[in-house]
This record gives structure tokens, C-alpha cells and sequence, in this order.
């Protein structure tokens, strides 16, 4: 069972499957896919029972060629022109972990911060508004040692889930153990039972809407929150994980490892 845990293997793969270590490389060839970069855009989808990558990411990312032993997958021009678009082609590694479904972008680092009140707010939007989704982060990931060099954004149903993504991305650093949703086993805490905890808390939403640089947005059923680059995210999900009290307090695992309304 894949569990967030304070173990520390478990904290230097990070947060779900990586796909193994990038390296430096010289500039890609023009017109060649991206390579990925040491400090790389990463998108986790929590999500409820046995999920097929393709519906979830359907309309946004399709599956491409093989390359490096694996599926490529590329951004749909119409959703994510710019990706699309780009010189050396973005692609990306997706993993369909238990209870999460994460995409490794290659070569959207660079341009993720110019996007996320266009294309990119509308990815997290659209796979956040999906019935099987349980909240997603976009964030900058250090291929180097696996830490969360910042949250670019989050989305849910509602700003429970919103703020439970938030802490997702953190969880291996703020030291958090839960299982996936509907796969705790005795003496583990559901990743279900924390989003209810989250919901039943009228100060996480004003917490997410008053963070420094914050921009908090309902869209179409869904609650976005996007950040500046000067948001202390990992203080905000700090700040969160007090809200939660003991239900959130940290055990040693036993298993393995557009139409939008700003407020």
C-alpha cells in the first residue's frame, strides 16, 4: 500500500513515483522533446478507487510516443497551446500510484509561473472537478533530493480538498502519515478522514484566501487556489496541519511505501 510517510526512504523519493533521476544535459536540440530539468513541474491528482489515467487527464494530455523505455504523454494543443507549442516539445511521465495519479512534466518549469491564470489553472481545474478526484497540486519538484521547492497552486471540490492537496505535496516534509483514500488499515488514519476534518474547519478556507500573494478563484465547481512566488507555501501548509490537531499528528507507518469568480 502506498502510504505518506515520515520514513526517511520514503522522504527522499518523495512524494509519489519519480521515475528515476534526471541529469544535466545539454541543450536539447531544436525541436526535440525536453529533457527533464533538475527543478521540474510536477501535477498530483488524488483520487478515489481504480482511476484510468487517460479519462482523468482526457481533453488535457494525451499519450504519445515511446521514448526511454516509456509512454511520452503531450499536452492537447487546444487545452495547453502553449506547451504544446513549445520549441523543444513538453512532454510528460504519468504514474498511477494507489490513491494518486501524478503527472512529471518535462520542460514546463520555466514558463509553469506565466500559465497558471490561463492553461495551467485550467488544467488544475478541470482534473480537480473530475467526480474520481479527491484534490490536486501543482508544484516544483528538486529531482536532486526530492523536496517541494514550492506549491504553484491547488484545486478541489470545495477548499477542504483544496488545502488536503496542499498538504500532499508536503506531507514527506512536514512529516504527515495517512493512507490513500479507502485503504487505511487498523491503527492508520484515511486520507478521507483529514479532507472531512479540513471541511469541517471554517478558518482553512480563510486561511487559503488570506495567504500572501494568494489568489483564491471558484471555477466551475471547483475552488483554485493560485500562488505567487513569494508565497511561504509550505508555512501556509504548516499553519493547516495545526487546524487539524491530533487526527493530523505524525505515526510511524507499518507498510510500504474560464467563467471564473475571484473572492
Amino acid at each position: 500500500m502506498r502510504l505518506r510517510t515520515i520514513a526517511l526512504a520514503f522522504l527522499l523519493l518523495a512524494s509519489c513515483n519519480r521515475g528515476g533521476k534526471s541529469q544535466p544535459t545539454p541543450t536539447p536540440t531544436p525541436g526535440a522533446p525536453a529533457d527533464r530539468e533538475e527543478v521540474y513541474l510536477q501535477l498530483d491528482i488524488a483520487v478515489s478507487g481504480d482511476v484510468d489515467p487517460g479519462a482523468l487527464l482526457s481533453g488535457r494530455l494525451t499519450p504519445g510516443e515511446a521514448l526511454g523505455g516509456g509512454v511520452r504523454w503531450k499536452p492537447v494543443a487546444t487545452a495547453l497551446p502553449t506547451l504544446a507549442g513549445a520549441g523543444n516539445p513538453v512532454t510528460a511521465d504519468v504514474y498511477d500510484d494507489p490513491g494518486f495519479v501524478s503527472v512529471a512534466f518535462r520542460g514546463a518549469a520555466a514558463v509553469a509561473p506565466g500559465l497558471l491564470d490561463g492553461e495551467l489553472g485550467g488544467l488544475l481545474s478541470a482534473v480537480a472537478a473530475r467526480p474520481e478526484s479527491r484534490g490536486a497540486s501543482l508544484y516544483r519538484l528538486d529531482d536532486r533530493h526530492g523536496s517541494v521547492e514550492g506549491v504553484l497552486g491547488v484545486a478541489g471540490h470545495d477548499a477542504g480538498e483544496a488545502a488536503m492537496a496542499l498538504l500532499d505535496a508536503y506531507a514527506p516534509q512536514l512529516e504527515l502519515s495517512y493512507a490513500p483514500e479507502g485503504m487505511a488499515e487498523e491503527g492508520e488514519v484515511d486520507r478521507s478522514a483529514l479532507t472531512a476534518k479540513l471541511r469541517s474547519i471554517p478558518d482553512v478556507e480563510s486561511d487559503l484566501k488570506r495567504a500572501n500573494g494568494a489568489r483564491f478563484v471558484r471555477d466551475g465547481g471547483t475552488v483554485r487556489v493560485l500562488f505567487a512566488a513569494d508565497t511561504d507555501t509550505r508555512a501556509l501548509a504548516s499553519m493547516i496541519v495545526t487546524r487539524l490537531g491530533t487526527i493530523a499528528a505524525p505515526r510511524v507507518a507499518t507498510s510500504s511505501t474560464s467563467g471564473a469568480s475571484t473572492e
